[in-house]
């Protein structure tokens, strides 16, 4: 049995090959037909050689959900399922608190284990979940940035009267606002770019504030009310987004950095003592699956506004160039096996 991959080999080199789909790795592993795989922010970093995590050469791709070909009682042949891309050692602080999704010994899909960009693979059962009936694959595809925007706000705490901040409208920023607003919190959001930010309106934001304009922090603050925004998510990865984070938060807030930098970032302890605002890191999920599939499931998170593009697996290496080159530009894009 063969199988098409999609093999990122060095930053900006991608082929797809065909290979031999192996034996079963373990009794616990179920066989699983891709439909669609997601195209991830970390991904292009993965391409553009910016993903500080990534290893190579990889088999891209996280966000998967499929159909299983070869099962076991816990997840037939025919079931249909998402994937939690986390392979976590089970034993070490984290993840005996419940918190594997920063597993000392933590292993992604996608980023240091062969991921999802190809038509069949094996994966350990209990990553599985069952997706319910009447999720399209497409948006089902999209339960994983879903957990981590869930696990994002899990961290911290919104909840009613929160006021939340979003900086960046993209994937994640965009379900990080609707999983704020299913809690009950008002947002604000705010980009550069004018077609994110009208979307960010039509999926639940307050307020959108253009983030190229000036003084738009102050007029993000304003909107917030009060002494700000109890609540800022960062979800660009840049040292001028962070900095913004950390300037615009409330006393007593709470500061989440989600999007991906690798670089260092300068800032004035006394900044964080004299408003006391709580620093929090959100990497991955844990525990999310079942909670995002619901909110999947109930309509309290919108998916398809945010699915702009799909192509076929076999497109993948020109996908990428294009995305890097600025003449495909995605809101969110899929592969479709």
């Amino acid at each position: 049995m063969k199988t098409r991959c999609v093999v990122l080999d060095r930053p900006g080199r991608m082929r797809v090959e065909e290979r031999d789909v192996p034996e079963r790795p373990s009794e616990g592993s179920v066989l699983v037909k891709v439909e669609a795989v997601g195209i991830c922010g970390s991904d292009i970093h993965a391409y553009n050689g910016t993903q500080p995590f990534q290893t190579y050469p990889r088999i891209l791709g996280h966000e998967i959900c499929g159909t299983v070909v070869e099962g076991n009682d816990r997840h037939p042949a025919g079931e249909r399922v998402v994937v939690e891309p986390l392979l976590r050692c089970g034993k070490c602080y984290p993840c005996s608190i419940g918190r594997y999704n920063c597993c000392v010994n933590l292993r992604v899909i996608g980023v240091h284990e062969d991921g999802g960009m190809r038509d069949l693979l094996w994966l350990p059962s209990e990553l599985l979940y069952r997706v319910p009936r009447g999720i399209r694959v497409d948006e089902a595809a999209l339960c994983e940035p879903l957990a981590v925007a869930s696990h994002a706000n899990t961290r911290a705490k919104v909840g009613e009267g929160d006021v939340v901040a979003v900086i960046g409208a993209g994937p994640i920023g965009l379900l990080i606002l609707q999983v704020s607003r299913a809690l009950g919190a008002r947002v604000v959001v705010s980009d550069i770019d004018a077609e994110r930010l009208k979307v960010a309106s039509t999926l639940g934001a307050e307020h959108t504030v253009d983030a190229s304009s000036p003084g738009h922090l102050e007029e993000m603050r304003r909107l917030a009310g009060r002494d700000g925004p109890t609540v800022v998510f960062e979800a660009v990865g840049s040292d001028e987004t962070i900095a913004e984070a950390v300037g615009l938060v409330s006393p007593a807030g709470r500061v989440v950095l989600v999007g991906l930098y690798g670089s260092p970032v300068e800032f004035t302890p006394i900044e964080i003592i004299r408003r006391e605002f709580d620093l929090l890191g959100s990497r991955n999920s844990s525990g999310m699956f079942p909670h995002a599939l619901s909110l999947i499931e109930t309509g309290k998170v919108q998916l398809g506004p945010l699915i702009t593009h799909r192509f076929d697996l076999e497109e993948a290496p020109r996908v990428f160039e294009g995305i890097r080159r600025g003449t495909i530009r995605p809101l969110k894009a899929l592969l479709l096996a």
